[in-house]
């Protein structure tokens, strides 16, 4: 249950509490008691706990790379059953982690995608020794993001409709990556191109979307925060071995495609490629 004759609803919907409580409302008022949920839970910011600037704390910015306590100590009363009590914690400011090492171990992982360059196209003209090593790079980093997704889905503690918005913009983008992953393991024409886009979709919509987490020090979800850094990193990474074979094989594609058709009519091309 909510009091919505109270400022604090209103103020602790935002993060900064720059909203104001509509005229009228005060603490001092009879409480006007609104049903939220019939969950046993709930959440909110509790402007008594973090940090009230979009700023870093002054003892935060004189080095942002030190581990600083903040607030010693920070307090919030409460009932209980009719029993008086009180939460303590500590705010301390914790400097995230490099995200250059993800990235590093994301590229060493996609490297096998690379493998592929050193074959050469089937008697039907597929190149599939080329692309399926790349293609099931871009399939195993896209099925990971599902995983990425579902561990969207379940955190906390942001609202169903911003966690619903979030799913749904990753998936477009996991979606394309897998389509690119499939129509490019077929390698028929149009297939490196496909392969080429899932890989752009995997880079933009499940890779720098989520660069900040990186670098974060704290990531809240069910997933422990290196496997989401690494699904992170994997996401971004695979761009280059992917986006290097979807680049070469349609070169390689187009100019095979070319000499074919100056074989058929009847001229004599010599040099190497």
């Amino acid at each position: 249950w909510e009091n919505r004759n109270s400022p604090a609803p209103y103020q602790n919907a935002d993060r900064y509490m720059r909203t104001a409580p509509p005229a009228g409302v005060s603490a001092d008022l009879e409480p006007d008691w609104v049903k939220r949920s019939d969950a046993p839970r709930a959440a909110w910011h509790d402007h008594r706990i973090h940090w009230m600037s979009p700023d870093l704390p002054p003892i935060v910015a004189e080095n942002p790379a030190r581990e600083t306590v903040v607030n010693r100590e920070w307090q919030v009363p409460y009932l209980h059953g009719g029993q008086e009590l009180v939460v303590r914690g500590q705010l301390r400011w914790i400097p995230g982690p490099s995200p250059w090492p993800w990235v590093l171990a994301g590229l060493a992982l996609t490297a096998p995608a690379l493998t592929g360059l050193r074959r050469r196209p089937a008697s039907d003209g597929r190149w599939l020794g080329l692309v399926r090593p790349a293609a099931v790079v871009l399939a195993a980093v896209a099925a990971l993001n599902l995983v990425h997704v579902a561990h969207a889905l379940l955190e906390a503690p942001l609202p169903l409709a911003s966690r619903l918005l979030g799913v749904g913009q990753t998936g477009v983008f996991v979606g394309l990556a897998a389509f690119g992953a499939l129509r490019g393991s077929q390698a028929r024409e149009g297939g490196f191109a496909a392969l080429g886009i899932g890989s752009a979709a995997l880079l933009f919509g499940a890779g720098l979307l989520y660069l900040p987490l990186l670098g974060a020090s704290q990531i809240s979800g069910v997933l422990p925060a290196p496997a989401t850094r690494m699904i992170v990193g994997l996401s971004i990474a695979q761009a280059l071995p992917v986006g290097a074979v979807a680049a070469i094989g349609s070169r390689r594609a187009v100019l095979a495609g070319s000499r074919s058709r100056q074989a058929g009519t009847g001229l004599h091309v010599e040099g190497e490629g």
